[in-house]
């Protein structure tokens, strides 16, 4: 009750004191009344090129400190993204790439290489900011990215407010890395990305290794520099980190990775429930020399498909991060590091948890008009036109036709989410190997086969309406009923063959709605997705392959499968 009340009183703190606070505290917000204005002007409209092409064009800040504008210096544009450039459609992130480093917006250090996020599927506008603020905050990663918004013009036309940010490169002030031709001495900087593994085939030039069966890129050393020597090293590096970690081994767990940047790491994707957390957007560094040489996390990225904003983390309650990340799900099930977690969380809870909220209030409240624009632009406060991106979405966010009720809308469900981590942090710390099972989601399902003359009791997750059936126990059914299944892990492939269809289906943690069969397309829905290192299926994939009378009872959690 009592970190209850702190975070209420801090959350109703006046404009002017939280205006104080929050500019004395840190650097990266914005620091006008109103919204500097970006003008880029290009022969080529950025969004028409395609994605990977850079052109060149000529850029003019305004609406700023005359020390901080500019006009019409050369800059070359290029798109950059996955799902927002290939959804965005009006609305689409970019980079910049100035011919010389360069101070933008009272950045500390210069660099060529910026950002400009659209965020273009959060309807606040703040969820990678929060993350960021949250993250600058916390102070224990060397590189969070700076976060300032602008209203963007191409070719004269407003195309909305757009958050400037860092490049995430090696740099000053960034990534701050050092080389050498020793692949024992050389720093490295890494990224988490399963997109790898959904492309056909991996090209020679891209410096990628896997590490059970996670896809690991090599960001830098880059191609100039890079041996092979440097790629077997960086793998070698990774391989005993994962190793140390699923063995429980604390001593070599320490002797590999810094700790605090894990831990904060950890706290911020756990609390806003970032989708991407052991999928995608996973930064990281290996740096030091000798007894100082460890792994650290960061910077943290893509935050925009957080904090009740999609489907998969519509609840505020259960854990997310500690599920969805192997290494978090080994690290959290040993006390030696849930206690840091734990006691690390009581640190920041009443303070920058609070604080980070409170800005987000803070935000939409002062620059109301600014973000209102962008409404006014791309309309999607007063219609649904997120296209094949309604599946996503929560009902209740693409239907929320207000600005501020978002902000009420997420303010709410962080202020829920601190309090369920808070409960669970200090009352509910798991001391076992599968943390996912003290998740709210948890359920027990009985499978009765033949009236029960095969009895199944298998754990089972509910996510958004689905009931998620572990692929250790769809194997074990299925072999029951004399079904042939198989799984390539790499490929994350499961064929499930019967005498009437074959079935195969990609893996993924988002939804599919079609499967392939021998002849055609048998049309139903099917939800896979990945905890720890358990593959989960739809109850309702079981029920389709059994290709028999299936019933299942949800009242008592029980399936009735009768082979004919």
């Amino acid at each position: 009750m009592k970190k209850l009340i702190i975070i209420m009183v801090v959350s109703i703190l006046s404009s002017a004191l939280l205006l104080f606070i929050f500019q004395d505290m840190l650097t990266g917000a914005n620091t006008h009344d109103t919204f500097p204005s970006l003008h880029l002007t290009s022969t080529l409209h950025p969004f028409e090129a395609e994605r990977t092409d850079w052109h060149p064009g000529s850029l003019t800040l305004r609406g700023t400190s005359a020390e901080w504008a500019f006009n019409e210096e050369d800059v070359r544009i290029r798109g950059r993204g996955n799902s927002t450039w290939v959804h965005g459609y009006d609305k689409r992130p970019l980079r910049l790439r100035f011919p010389e480093a360069r101070h933008l917006m009272g950045s500390d250090y210069p660099h060529r290489d910026w950002i400009l996020l659209a965020n273009h599927f959060d309807k606040t506008l703040l969820r990678n900011h929060t993350a960021f603020y949250l993250g600058r905050a916390l102070g224990s990663m060397d590189f969070v990215p700076m976060s300032q918004f602008v209203h963007l013009y191409i070719n004269g036309e407003y195309m909305g407010v757009y958050e400037l940010t860092d490049e995430r490169n090696v740099a000053p002030g960034r990534a701050d890395l050092a080389f050498d031709p020793d692949p024992a001495i050389s720093e490295y900087f890494l990224q988490l990305d399963a997109h790898i593994l959904r492309a056909e085939y991996i090209p020679e030039d891209d410096h990628v290794f896997i590490v059970n069966e996670r896809a690991y890129e090599l960001r830098w050393p880059g191609s100039n520099m890079l041996m092979d020597a440097h790629l077997d090293y960086a793998n070698a590096y990774i391989s005993a980190v994962s190793h140390a970690i699923r063995a429980h081994d604390w001593n070599a767990i320490t002797a590999l990775i810094d700790v605090p940047s894990f831990i904060d790491f950890y706290i911020i994707h756990e609390w806003i429930k970032d989708v991407d957390t052991g999928f995608s957007s996973q930064f990281m560094q290996i740096k030091g020399q000798g007894e100082n040489r460890r792994l650290h996390m960061g910077p943290i990225w893509d935050f925009d498909q957080t904090s009740g904003n999609v489907l998969a983390v519509a609840n505020p309650e259960g854990l997310y991060a500690a599920i969805h990340c192997y290494w978090f799900w080994y690290l959290m099930g040993m006390p030696e590091f849930s206690s840091l977690v734990a006691q690390r969380w009581n640190e920041i809870m009443p303070n920058q948890i609070a604080d980070t909220i409170s800005n987000i209030r803070y935000m939409s409240t002062q620059f109301e008009n600014d973000f209102l624009r962008n409404f006014e632009r791309h309309n999607l406060l007063s219609e649904d036109n997120y296209r094949e991106w309604s599946w996503v979405l929560r009902d209740e966010i693409r239907e929320m036709r207000s600005f501020d009720g978002q902000i009420n809308y997420l303010i709410e469900w962080l202020e829920t989410r601190t309090l369920w981590l808070d409960d669970y942090f200090n009352h509910r710390l798991p001391n076992i190997d599968f943390p996912w099972v003290y998740s709210s989601n948890y359920v027990e399902t009985h499978i009765k086969i033949n009236d029960a003359q095969q009895y199944f009791s298998v754990p089972t997750m509910r996510v958004n309406g689905w009931v998620m059936l572990a692929l250790e126990d769809v194997l074990t059914i299925s072999d029951a009923l004399g079904i042939e299944v198989s799984y390539d892990p790499i490929a994350r492939m499961v064929d499930i063959s019967t005498s009437e269809m074959h079935l195969s289906h990609q893996l993924s943690t988002k939804h599919l709605t079609h499967v392939d069969t021998d002849d055609d397309i048998l049309e139903f829905d099917v939800v896979s997705t990945v905890f720890g290192e358990y593959v989960f299926l739809s109850l309702n994939v079981l029920l389709v392959i059994t290709d028999t009378p299936s019933e299942w009872n949800p009242d008592t959690n029980t399936v009735y499968i009768t082979p004919i």
